[in-house]
Formats: C-alpha cells, sequence, structure tokens
C-alpha cells in the first residue's frame, strides 16, 4: 500500500463537518503515514463516477488503494419512487468501476453508506414528500442502497469497510442538522472505520 485515493461523493468531501478539516477525508489524509488523495464530488452518482474515474482515480500514478463510496444521490428521487438511479443500475455501476479499478492494476475498496434521520431529510427537503410512498421512509429506502454494497463487496471479493454499524451505534449523535450528511462525530467514525480497515490489510 503506497497511497490511497478517497473516490466518492459529498461525504469523503467533508460536508455535515463544522469545517472540512473535520471531514473524514481530511481526518484520514492527517492520520496516514501514505499519501491520500480526495478525489469527491458533491452530488455525484455512480453515473458520474464512471465519466470520471480514468482522470480522478485510473492515471493516478502512485496510488495502489481506492476506497468506493457513492450511493447518496443515486437514491435521491426525481419522481414518486423513481431514484436518479435505479437500485440495480447502481449494482451495477458500482461493479463496473470496481472492475475498471481492478484492471488498471490498483486495489478497490468499498464503503456502505451512512444512516440519514428521516425527520432530517424531511425538514431540509420537504418536496421529498410527494415522491415516497408512505410505507417507506427515506432511511429505508437509502438503507436498500447501502446494503448493495455489502453484496456487491462479497461477491466481487474485495475490501468491505462498514461504517454503518458504528454510526448507528451512535445514531442519535452523528447526524448534522440536514439529516443528510455525518457531524464531526460521525466523520470522525468514518475515518476511524477506514483505518482500521486498511491497517489489517497490512
Amino acid at each position: 500500500m503506497v497511497g490511497i485515493i478517497l473516490f466518492g461523493d459529498s461525504v469523503f468531501f467533508g460536508i455535515g463537518a463544522s469545517s472540512r478539516s473535520k471531514g473524514c477525508g481530511k481526518l484520514l489524509h492527517c492520520a496516514a503515514k501514505i499519501p491520500v488523495l480526495i478525489k469527491s464530488r458533491n452530488r455525484d452518482t455512480t453515473k458520474d463516477a464512471l465519466g470520471r474515474l480514468e482522470k480522478d482515480v485510473l492515471t493516478q500514478a502512485g496510488y495502489s488503494h481506492v476506497v468506493v463510496m457513492f450511493g447518496n444521490n443515486d437514491c435521491r428521487l426525481q419522481g414518486l419512487n423513481t431514484p436518479s438511479v435505479s437500485l440495480k443500475e447502481y449494482e451495477n455501476n458500482l461493479r463496473e468501476i470496481i472492475h475498471k479499478i481492478k484492471l488498471c492494476g490498483k486495489s478497490p475498496m468499498l464503503c456502505n453508506l451512512q444512516p440519514i434521520s428521516s425527520e432530517g431529510f424531511f425538514r431540509t427537503l420537504p418536496e421529498m414528500k410527494d415522491f415516497i410512498d408512505m410505507d417507506s421512509t427515506p432511511y429505508i429506502w437509502q438503507k436498500s442502497y447501502s446494503d448493495v454494497c455489502g453484496k456487491v463487496s462479497e461477491e466481487t471479493r474485495i475490501g468491505f469497510i462498514d461504517i454503518r454499524s458504528p454510526l448507528e451505534e451512535e445514531m442519535d449523535n452523528i447526524v448534522s442538522d440536514d439529516g443528510l450528511h455525518p457531524n464531526d462525530l460521525g466523520h470522525q467514525i468514518i475515518a476511524r472505520e477506514i483505518i482500521k480497515t486498511l491497517k489489517s490489510l497490512l
């Protein structure tokens, strides 16, 4: 392991933390003894990730491992039970991202998703109440995407970083006011779990 790329969306970018320096990406960058390259973009789906994969990951020399975390924007609803990226397409996109990373000689690892607060979600995005059946919740909808990550990592035989379980244990304390992103404590836990997994590889 000679370098790590964090390839993801707003969570790796640090959204939800009180400052970007307290985001999980920056915390990992400060803690690691090897180079860490943060290649994260707000609102990106796995479709967007495939579009920038070559530039941001595949052609980056000197980085042997890639931590991948997408899904929060894939599951965002655009109409009644109509996500930006369907669950099946999301799974296929993850598999393609992993396959291409492997082909270029790097080692991919897959993170599942942080839990969200349904109450905070509707407070931040009230228009979404018209887009989701009332027998479901934003938490359940987003969790279905998170669950895919464990399945894909197992079937593709790559490293899996479970950030969701330890975050769930602190659910009342780890979600920012928007109900969507982790707060400072949440970002600390995410960084801790990534570090723990990286150390196990070493």
